[in-house]
């Protein structure tokens, strides 16, 4: 027996094995990868879309003709370009304090309401496995008529 040859390394079928492993993990990594990035560019499309008066949905369109979500300029050519198609849902309302930083909050959305989206804003930004799956269980053992004080104490008492 050679002085280079050890009985516990991995065979060359074993090493394949290993390797078609390795593989397999980095190509679901990646793919969860690009799957956060394009919902990030997604959304990103979509805030900007609805701060010019259109409907956030037309972010998918933009999407699917091949737009860069993410260039501003871009989308913006895209939307003089499908005029025809997409306009303004509806100019945004004048407000009487313009320079006020703090408008009056919507008696909708309680503290509870803001953290609980909070929370679920953490998750998605945070894009790792571990707390994507804590808030995935989360999701799972709530129930569906939970009210938004209800999901935003579950949250907090699963970490999220």
């Amino acid at each position: 027996m050679s002085e280079w040859t050890h009985d516990d390394e991995p065979t060359g079928s074993e090493l394949r094995k290993m390797y078609e492993k390795a593989l397999k993990e980095l190509k679901a990594v990646k793919s969860e990868r690009d799957g956060l990035v394009q919902e990030k560019a997604t959304a990103s499309a979509s805030q900007a879309l609805q701060a010019k008066g259109y409907n956030p949905s037309v972010a998918r369109f933009a999407a699917a003709d091949g737009i860069d979500l993410t260039d501003e300029a871009s989308l913006s050519k895209w939307l003089d370009d499908n005029k025809d198609v997409f306009k303004p849902t509806a100019t945004q309302p004048e407000s009487s304090n313009e320079d006020d930083p703090n408008p009056p909050a919507d008696p909708a959305f309680t503290g509870d309401v803001v953290d609980a989206f909070a929370a679920v804003q953490r998750v998605h930004s945070a894009g790792t496995s571990d707390l994507r799956n804590k808030y995935e269980s989360a999701m799972a053992s709530l129930p569906e008529d939970a009210s938004p004080q209800q999901v935003a104490a579950h949250f907090r008492a699963q970490g999220l």
